[in-house]
C-alpha cells in the first residue's frame, strides 16, 4: 500500500506467511533446512524493491522465541532518551517495551527469527501491545501441548500504530490473531466519511407486509369516503398526466397500508459470516459458554487443572454438536417426507430453501459497478439480424396484403385496438399470487386484491390511456435487481 498524494509517507508492505516446522519434508530439496532463512530472503527482496518501507508480517512461523531479545539495545553514548525527536523521527529501541511470553521454550526457528528482527529493525508484537500484554498461547492441542508459534511482526517505526489480539476462538488448534492498524491522515478520514454516506437502497423505501389480522381494517379504510375522494382525484388526473396519476395512486395505497397497520420494519441486523445453526440449542450454547470461560480462566491463571477441565469440556462440546447435527438432519428428512405424503408443496419448498440457505450461506462482495455492467449487458443485448430470408418474407407479406381489406380491418379493430375491459383487469388482479415480493413501489399484491372493487375503474382508465397514447410511465422502467 502506497500513498498517491505525493506525501513522504513510506509504503506499507503486508505479508501473510506459513513456515513448515523443523524437519518437514518441505526442506528436502531446498538450500536450507531453516524456514526463517527463506523469510529473510523474501524480506531482503521486498526492501530492495521498496526501500524505504514499513513491513507487517503475520502468520504461523513455527518459531518458539521464549524471552529472546528481538532488537539491539541502544546503549550508544550519543543516544539521549529525552531527545528521540532529533533522530530523524526513527523509533529508538529504548522506547520499545519488553516482550511477555507464556511460552518459555526456544527452538532454532525462534533464534533465527529474533536475529532477523534485530538485523532488520523489526519487532515482535506478541506480548508487548495492549491487546496481548501477556503473550498468550497461540497454539493448543487436544493433549494440552501449548506454544506461541503464530506472530505479528512489524517495523520498529510502526509498532505503536499496530495492535493485535489472540482471539479465544478455538475452532482450530491455532487461535486466530486479530490485527489493528491505525491509519492517520485527513484523506483517509474523508474517504471513510464518504463511504458512510453511500445510499442504502432500502433506506428510502416504505416497506409493507400483508397482515391477515389487519385485513378488516384495510377494507374499512378502502371503503371510507376519504379513500373514495382521493380515488376520484387520481381519476381526474389521468387525462392531465399519467405519471402524476400513478404517483398519487401509489401514495394513496401506501397511506392506506400505514393507516391499516400493514407497515413492516424488518430488523436492521447484519448477516453473520457464520449464521447460528438451527440445531445449536441451549445445551450447545451452555457448553460453549463454559468452554470459553475455562479458556479465559486458563489464560489468566496458567493452571494445568483448569486446562484439563477446558480440554474435557471442549471434547464434550464437539461430541454434543455432532449429535445435534445428526438429530437435526433426521428431523429435516422426516419433515420433507411428511410434506410429500400430505402434498404440502409450499411447506416442502420452504423447508428445502431454509435448509439449503443455511448450509450454503455466503457473502458475495459484488460492487455496484459489477452489478450494473452485468445486467446492462444481460438485459440490453445487441440485436443483429442477418436473416435476410426472414426479413424478405415479412416484407413480401406486408406488400401483398390488402390494407383496405374489410375483414382484416375489422379484426384489427376488434382484437388489437379494442379497449381494455374492467373484467380483464379484475381477472388479472384476482389471479395475482400472494406472499410475493413487491416491486420498487413496495406495494404487495394483497393491496390490489382487497381493493379491487374500488380501484378497478381507475386502473382501467389508466391502462387505456397508456394503451392509446403509446407512452408508458417512467416509473415502469425502474426495478430492483
Amino acid at each position: 500500500m502506497e500513498a498517491e498524494d505525493g506525501s513522504n509517507n513510506k509504503p506499507l508492505v503486508f505479508g501473510s506467511v506459513y513456515l513448515p516446522p523443523e524437519g518437514s519434508h518441505f526442506y528436502q530439496n531446498k538450500e536450507t533446512e531453516n524456514g526463517v532463512d527463506i523469510l529473510e530472503n523474501a524480506l531482503f527482496e521486498i526492501e530492495s524493491k521498496h526501500n524505504p518501507c514499513d513491513i507487517i508480517v503475520t502468520g504461523d512461523l513455527n518459531a518458539r522465541t521464549g524471552h529472546l531479545l528481538d532488537y539491539i539495545i541502544d546503549d550508544s553514548p550519543e543516544f539521549i532518551p529525552q531527545l528521540e525527536f532529533i533522530y530523524d523521527n526513527q523509533e529508538t529501541t529504548s522506547a520499545i517495551p519488553c516482550r511477555s511470553n507464556k511460552d518459555k521454550n526456544v527452538n532454532n526457528f525462534g533464534k533465527s527469527l529474533t536475529d532477523i528482527c534485530a538485523n532488520n529493525n523489526l519487532v515482535i508484537l506478541n506480548g508487548r501491545c495492549k491487546g496481548d500484554k501477556h503473550g498468550e498461547f497461540t497454539y493448543l492441542t487436544s493433549a494440552g501441548a501449548r506454544s506461541v508459534i503464530d506472530y505479528v511482526i512489524v517495523s520498529q517505526s510502526l509498532w505503536h500504530n499496530v495492535n493485535m489480539t489472540v482471539l479465544d476462538i478455538d475452532i482450530n488448534k491455532h487461535f486466530p490473531l486479530q490485527c489493528y492498524i491505525q491509519i492517520m491522515g485527513s484523506d483517509i478520514q474523508e474517504m471513510v466519511s464518504d463511504a458512510r454516506q453511500d445510499i442504502n437502497l432500502h433506506s428510502y423505501i416504505n416497506r409493507f407486509k400483508w397482515k391477515p389480522q389487519n385485513s378488516d381494517k384495510f377494507r374499512q379504510v378502502v371503503n371510507s369516503d376519504k379513500f373514495t375522494n382521493k380515488i376520484i382525484d387520481v381519476d381526474n388526473t389521468i387525462d392531465e398526466s399519467v405519471d402524476v396519476a400513478i404517483d398519487k395512486l401509489i401514495i394513496l395505497l401506501k397511506d392506506t397500508g400505514l393507516e391499516s397497520g400493514m407497515a413492516w420494519n424488518p430488523p436492521n441486523r447484519q448477516i453473520s459470516d457464520t449464521p447460528k445453526a438451527q440445531w445449536f440449542d441451549n445445551t450447545c450454547s451452555n457448553l460453549k459458554s463454559r468452554k470459553c470461560k475455562l479458556l479465559n480462566k486458563f489464560r489468566a491463571t496458567n493452571d494445568n487443572e483448569v486446562l484439563n477441565d477446558y480440554l474435557d469440556t471442549k471434547k464434550v462440546f464437539k461430541s454434543q454438536c455432532r449429535s445435534k447435527v445428526r438429530e437435526y438432519k433426521l428431523d429435516i428428512q422426516k419433515k420433507l417426507q411428511g410434506y410429500c405424503e400430505s402434498m404440502e408443496s409450499e411447506n416442502f419448498w420452504k423447508c428445502v430453501k431454509n435448509f439449503a440457505f443455511r448450509q450454503n450461506s455466503q457473502k458475495n462482495n459484488i460492487s455496484l459497478n459489477q452489478w450494473y455492467n452485468h445486467f446492462s449487458e444481460l438485459l440490453n443485448p445487441s440485436v443483429e439480424s442477418n436473416n435476410s430470408t426472414f426479413t424478405q418474407n415479412v416484407t413480401d407479406y406486408l406488400n401483398d396484403h390488402d390494407k383496405n381489406c374489410h375483414t382484416c380491418c375489422q379484426d384489427i379493430d376488434n382484437d388489437i385496438n379494442a379497449d381494455i375491459l374492467i373484467s380483464e383487469v379484475r381477472e388479472q388482479i384476482n389471479n395475482l399470487k400472494i406472499s410475493k415480493a413487491a416491486g420498487i413501489d413496495a406495494i404487495p399484491a394483497e393491496f390490489f386484491k382487497f381493493s379491487v372493487d374500488v380501484i378497478s375503474p381507475v386502473l382501467v382508465k389508466l391502462f387505456n390511456s397508456i394503451f392509446h397514447s403509446g407512452e408508458f410511465p417512467e416509473s415502469w422502467s425502474q426495478g430492483i435487481i
